[in-house]
């Protein structure tokens, strides 16, 4: 017997599989794409920068000569059209401000070996500095550092988030629309199948067959195996039904063929016992009146005779009572009940001993052999 346990489609599994593969993928495509762009932006941004800073290092080398800070900050106030830039700085050779706007963002000390160990650019936040070197006949006479943010960077941010949401849609809408036809061509027959599976074990009709899925596949192959298994199935319970059949026939038969020989056999015990019982009789008669009458008469030879005519008299008498109880115990109901084996043996032997005193016998009865049995027919 089965028991009734709520239970999950392959269908409904293979949906939630489907939507979790194509998120999960959707969602690192959308990442890697992501990550590939912000890259890319920045290289962009940091080539841009760069640029610039050459412009404004090449423009305030004369500046930085003479130490004129109102020129220098004049070409730094150049930089300020650009939308994307939050500051920008001219460091002397000894890493003090020359000229600068936007300090907030900016380092408050830079010399070019800051700038060389940065590589060029590093990023702070959402903000890229840029370091370029001021270089002037060979040497190197200062650095322009350029603070800019990406602003782009939410924005590419947002339409990445809802470009991967549509797509999203798009993909979970395709894994349903699969998942409905997966449903009919492979969950519908494995589902039938089960069905039926389940039916067969709660009616143990073993004659019902599951339906073929249209299609040849796996699905119609354990189909065509299930039916076989059951067909298998159906042709040994038909043989064991006809083998019990067969088998409460011929008990049948031999119960009725038995009892026809205990009737029988009961018949010719009273038959037997009745011829038996009239001349033995007669004879037990015949001899307790010679003994009665005639015993006086008699020699001890004679008188011993007639004793042991008497004595095999009574023993044919006793045998003949056995038989009939004998012929009893077939109609009649087994007493069951647990029986002293051993002294029913050592009450039967006193019985014999007392019969016959002059006969040597030894009888030994084991102790404690105990049965269920009916101690009447056990006696006899």
């Amino acid at each position: 017997m089965t028991s009734e346990r709520p239970t999950r489609s392959i269908a409904s599994r293979l949906l939630r599989i489907n939507l979790l593969v194509s998120g999960t993928a959707l969602l690192l495509a959308a990442l890697a794409f992501f990550s590939y762009d912000l890259i890319s932006f920045r290289a962009g941004l940091v080539g841009t920068l760069s640029a610039e800073g050459k412009i404004v290092g090449e423009n305030s080398v004369s500046a930085l000569l003479f130490n004129d800070h109102e020129s220098a900050l004049n070409t730094l106030h150049g930089l300020t059209y650009s939308p994307d830039i939050l500051g920008a700085a001219i460091f002397a050779k000894d890493g003090s401000a020359f000229a600068e706007f936007g300090t907030h963002f900016l380092p408050r000390h830079f010399t070019p070996a800051d700038a060389a160990a940065a590589g060029g650019s590093w990023s702070s936040g959402r903000h890229v500095l840029v370091a370029v070197p001021i270089d002037f006949q060979g040497a190197t006479q200062g650095t322009v550092v350029i603070a800019a943010t990406l602003p782009e960077l939410q924005m590419r941010a947002r339409e990445y988030l809802l470009i991967a949401l549509g797509i999203l849609a798009v993909s979970w809408l395709s894994a349903i629309v699969a998942t409905r036809s997966f449903r009919r061509m492979l969950a519908a027959p494995i589902i039938a199948l089960a069905e039926m599976s389940r039916e067969v074990s709660r009616s143990r009709n073993y004659s019902l067959r599951a339906p073929p899925p249209g299609v040849n596949d796996e699905t119609a192959v354990l189909v065509e195996a299930f039916n076989d298994m059951l067909e298998q199935i159906e042709q040994r319970d038909s043989a064991l039904r006809r083998a019990r059949d067969e088998l409460e026939t011929r008990v049948k038969a031999r119960t009725a063929e038995l009892q026809a020989a205990n009737r029988e056999l009961e018949a010719f015990s009273y038959t037997v016992a009745h011829d038996l019982r009239g001349p033995l009789d007669a004879i037990g008669n015949i001899g307790y009146v010679l003994q009665q009458g005639y015993a006086a008469q008699m020699d001890e030879e004679g008188r011993a005779m007639l004793g042991s005519l008497r004595s095999s008299a009574g023993k044919m008498a006793d045998l003949i009572e056995d038989l009939l109880d004998l012929a009893r115990s077939g109609s009649a109901a087994v007493d069951r009940q647990t029986v002293d084996l051993s002294r029913l043996a050592a009450s039967i032997g006193e019985e014999l001993r007392a019969e016959e005193p002059e006969r040597r016998v030894e009888l030994i009865v084991a102790p404690g052999a105990v049965a269920v049995a009916d101690a009447v027919l056990l006696r006899v």
